[in-house]
């Protein structure tokens, strides 16, 4: 998933082919949606081992079409956040979440950066 800020602008796939998530990345920074989107939030569907690398590609998942719709469902809630979703997505006791924090080594965030422009030409943010 794509977005603009925090609006959703494109939501692909990767892992057909030899495409990686990194691949894929790389080539919509200087493609169609060149400076069209400055964040981007994944789902996954390899297991995380207890080493914490990633099971085989060809590791057989089959699940229940009802518990495939109702990932399907929740990927796409906690993708877009609906407003009007009331629920959150029903992942199911088997799911593991992870979420993603930032690394400090990127630098500042443009939230600082902002706040920072402000502070040297004196305007309250």
């Amino acid at each position: 998933m794509l977005y603009a800020d925090y609006d959703l602008v494109y939501a692909g796939q990767v892992g057909r082919g030899r495409d990686t998530l990194f691949t894929r990345l790389k080539y919509h920074r200087t493609h169609e949606l060149a400076g069209r989107w400055n964040r981007f939030s994944w789902f996954g569907v390899r297991r995380v081992l207890a080493n914490n690398a990633l099971s085989n590609i060809n590791d057989a998942l089959h699940p229940a079409l009802n518990i495939v719709l109702d990932h399907i469902e929740a990927i796409l809630i906690h993708a877009a956040e609906p407003p009007m979703n009331g629920q959150g997505g029903r992942f199911g006791s088997q799911v593991t979440q992870y979420k993603q924090v930032r690394d400090e080594r990127l630098g500042p965030t443009d939230h600082q950066m902002l706040v920072a422009l402000c502070d040297d030409a004196g305007i309250q943010f």
